[in-house]
């Protein structure tokens, strides 16, 4: 069995099983197990790691749900992480999902300033803006860092 083909069966299995993992970092854990025999092994046999990112993208689209065709569709929050959706809003025709983790809501809540800035471009069709909403963190006087806090994805502005 060639080292490509191991890799790529060994990829698809962590990426199975941690499905919120980013597919680099699946990568990058089962090549660290193995690195003596990717080290050895000849140039053109070692997998293409963006190749093998693709390939673990591809196969974990599979076991996603379908993408929605319309607003009315139920959210499967097995698939965004426990407690990352806070509220869905539906008010006449339009949706609002708003999501945060239950830490991000606390630097939230810390947070003396707060910033907002629309993205248009990165949205599936039925949304048309997502409205990420930062906060402004010092921790010294000097030491300032504004973080991401909480995530809107909005069907209308």
């Amino acid at each position: 069995m060639s080292l490509l083909t191991l890799s790529l069966s060994q990829v698809y299995e962590k990426a199975t099983e941690d499905i919120f993992a980013s597919a680099g970092a699946v990568i990058d854990s089962v090549l660290a197990q193995d690195t003596k025999a990717t080290a050895e092994a000849p140039p053109a046999s070692r997998p293409h790691i963006e190749n093998l990112k693709r390939a673990t993208n591809r196969k974990r689209e599979k076991l996603r749900p379908t993408e929605p065709t319309s607003l009315d569709f139920d959210l499967d929050v097995e698939f965004i992480g426990s407690d990352f959706l806070q509220t869905d809003v539906q008010v006449d025709e339009g949706r609002h999902l708003l999501f945060a983790t239950p830490d991000q809501l606390r630097l939230l809540a810390r947070a003396q300033t707060w910033f907002l800035d629309g993205t248009f471009k990165v949205v599936r069709h039925l949304f048309v803006q997502l409205l990420p909403l930062q906060a402004k963190l010092v921790r010294e006087k000097k030491l300032q860092r504004r973080v991401c806090v909480q995530f809107s994805s909005l069907s209308y502005q």
